[in-house]
C-alpha cells in the first residue's frame, strides 16, 4: 500500500524533536472519504467491507532520513495508477511489514502474496495494486518503512525492477529485516537523530542485500524490458519531435512513468532535455540544407524547433556540429552549384554526404 506522502526528513546533525505522531480518521463513511481526500494524488481507495464499518488509523515515527508508517484500516484494495504516478511525483521505496492480515501487491508482471511476518519491498515510483485482506483482529495492520531513492538505490543492481520484491518470514533475510522493523517500532521514538539515521542505513543495506544476489536473470529481462522502453519512448520522440507531445508531462502520461524514472531512462544519453533538443537540432540541421528549407529564415527554423531566439539557435548549433546554421547553408549552396546540381537534384549530393556525417553523430 501507498500512504501520503509526509514531507523531507531533517538533517542528522539536529537535535532530536517530538518523533512520533499519530492520526486517527474514526469511523465509518467520514473516514473513507478522510483517507481518500488525503490520498486522491497517490492511490484510489475501495474499501472491503462497508463504507460504514471503515476506520482508519496510521502512527508515524520519525526517523531523520526515514519514515516508520504503522497503520490498522480495514480491509481494502489500493490502486495507483499511471496517472497517479505521472501527478504525484512520489519517488520514494517502502520496505512494507505485515502484521495481521494477507495481502496481494502487485507491480507489472510481478505479484507478491504476503502472510502476516512477511516484508515487501515496493517502488512507488511504479503503478501497483494493493489488495488486503483481514486478519484475526478484523483489520488489516500494517508496518512500513519509507526510504529515500538516493538512500537505498546506490546499493541495488538494478533499482527500477525490484518492486514487489517479497522477502518471505521463512527466510533468514526475511526474518532479520523483519527483527529490525519491530526494533525501529519500539526504540525509534528514544533514538538520537544521528543513532535514527543508522538505523535507516541498516534496513536499506540489509534490504539491498536480501533482493540483490541470486537475480541475474532476471535482472538481465528488466534490463532488455528498459532497453525497449527507452527505444519506444524514442520513437514517440521523433514522431512528434516538434509537438509539445514529447513535453515531460505528456511523456509520464503516455508511458505511465514518473518524471524521476523517465530522467533515468534518459541518463545514458545525457538527459532528457539534451536528447530532445539533439534531435531537434539534427532536424533543424537536415531542413536547413534541403533545397526547400535554404530559404527559411534563421529565426523562424528557430523557433520552430523550440529555441528562445535565433542566437540561442545559433550556439546550440555551432556547439553540436561545429558550424553556424549559415555555414552549413552555404556549404550546402556551394556543392550544389560545384556539382552542377539544381535545387531538385541537390539533396544527392551534399545532402546525401550530410546525411551520412551526421548519422554517425546520431545517438544509437
Amino acid at each position: 500500500m501507498l500512504v501520503e506522502d509526509r514531507g523531507n526528513a531533517r538533517p542528522r546533525g539536529v537535535m532530536a524533536q517530538p518523533r512520533v505522531s499519530m492520526t486517527d480518521l474514526g469511523v465509518g463513511r467520514q473516514a473513507l472519504e478522510r483517507l481518500r481526500q488525503a490520498t486522491s494524488d497517490i492511490v484510489d481507495v475501495t474499501p472491503a467491507v462497508a463504507s460504514e464499518e471503515f476506520r482508519s488509523t496510521t502512527t508515524d515515527t520519525h526517523l531523520t532520513t526515514g519514515l516508520l508508517i504503522e497503520s490498522r484500516f480495514s480491509p481494502a484494495r489500493f490502486d495507483r495508477t499511471p496517472a497517479h504516478v505521472a501527478r504525484s511525483g512520489i519517488d520514494h521505496y517502502q520496505v512494507v511489514m505485515y502484521l495481521d492480515g494477507e495481502t496481494e501487491f502487485a507491480a507489472g508482471r510481478r505479484v507478491a502474496r504476503l502472510r502476516r511476518g512477511d516484508v515487501v519491498l515496493i517502488d512507488v515510483a511504479q503503478p501497483n495494486r494493493t489488495l488486503m485482506a483481514a486478519g484475526r483482529s478484523g483489520a488489516v495492520h500494517v508496518m512500513s518503512l519509507v526510504l529515500p531513492r538516493l538512500l537505498l538505490a546506490p546499493l541495488l543492481g538494478a533499482p527500477d525492477s525490484v518492486s514487489a520484491s517479497l522477502l518471505s518470514r521463512d527466510s533468514p533475510a526475511g526474518r532479520l529485516v523483519g527483527q529490525r522493523l519491530l526494533s525501529l517500532r519500539r526504540e525509534g521514538a528514544r533514538l538520537t537523530d544521528s543513532d535514527a539515521a543508522a538505523a535507516v542505513d541498516g534496513v536499506a543495506g540489509l534490504v539491498a542485500e536480501a533482493v540483490g544476489p541470486g537475480r541475474e536473470a532476471e535482472l538481465a529481462v528488466a534490463r532488455a524490458g528498459r532497453s525497449a522502453l527507452l527505444a519506444t519512448i524514442k520513437s514517440h520522440i521523433e514522431k512528434d519531435l516538434l509537438s509539445e507531445a514529447v513535453a515531460v508531462p505528456a511523456l509520464c502520461r503516455r508511458f505511465g512513468l514518473s518524471r524521476a524514472t523517465l530522467y533515468r531512462l534518459f541518463e545514458p544519453e545525457g538527459g532528457l532535455a539534451h536528447y530532445i533538443q539533439e534531435r531537434r537540432l539534427h532536424r533543424a540541421f537536415m531542413r536547413l540544407i534541403s533545397p526547400a528549407g535554404r530559404p527559411a529564415r534563421l529565426i523562424d527554423l528557430a523557433v520552430d524547433h523550440h529555441f528562445s531566439s535565433d542566437n540561442t539557435f545559433i550556439r546550440a548549433f555551432r556547439r553540436h556540429f561545429g558550424l553556424t546554421p549559415g555555414e552549413a547553408r552555404e556549404l550546402a549552396i556551394g556543392r550544389a552549384s560545384a556539382d552542377g546540381h539544381d535545387a531538385t537534384a541537390g539533396r544527392f549530393g551534399f545532402e546525401a554526404d550530410a546525411r551520412a556525417w551526421i548519422g554517425r553523430r546520431a545517438p544509437n
